[in-house]
């Protein structure tokens, strides 16, 4: 048994690939070298993961659908009709501000700062520091995950 002090200092981590295409195995059955793709239940619906389409529109239709008006990267008009939509698209997300144009982003005082360094070029201490530790430092007005 860990005691309670050691298991709140425990970390459990996992890599964002991976994480999506568990997801995307889930939702819309992807197929990937992460994972089988589960089984489809009965009375499970379709789902649909849309690439190269930037919404222009979202609209109530009668009888509660949802109609999302979108158009292709040639510039082609189209739309779809769901019973959910999900609005993944980020901090300055369009279907925000198409669904509440009155909202708007405020700066909350930081700056996030991303990078990444090929395996092969990080040093032996840092390589073996990071596959057993998540590191993290919390301080006045900065955070740093590695």
């Amino acid at each position: 048994m860990i005691p309670v002090d050691q298991e709140r200092k425990q970390q459990k981590m996992t890599s964002w690939d991976l994480l999506y295409f568990v997801l995307r195995a889930c939702f819309d059955g992807m197929e990937s070298v992460y994972c089988a793709v589960p089984e489809k239940l009965e009375g499970e619906g379709e789902a649909a993961y849309e690439y190269g389409r930037k919404v222009v529109d979202v609209k109530e239709e009668e009888g509660g659908g949802v109609r999302v008006e979108f158009e292709d990267e040639e510039g082609k008009k189209d739309s779809a009709v769901a019973d959910l939509v999900i609005a993944a698209d980020g901090p300055s997300s369009t279907i925000r501000k198409l669904l509440m144009p009155d909202v708007e982003r405020k700066y909350v005082g930081y700056v996030a700062f991303r990078g990444t360094v090929p395996e092969n070029e990080a040093s032996k201490l840092l390589r073996d520091t990071f596959t057993h530790n998540f590191t993290f430092y919390h301080g006045p007005g900065i955070q740093i995950l590695s």
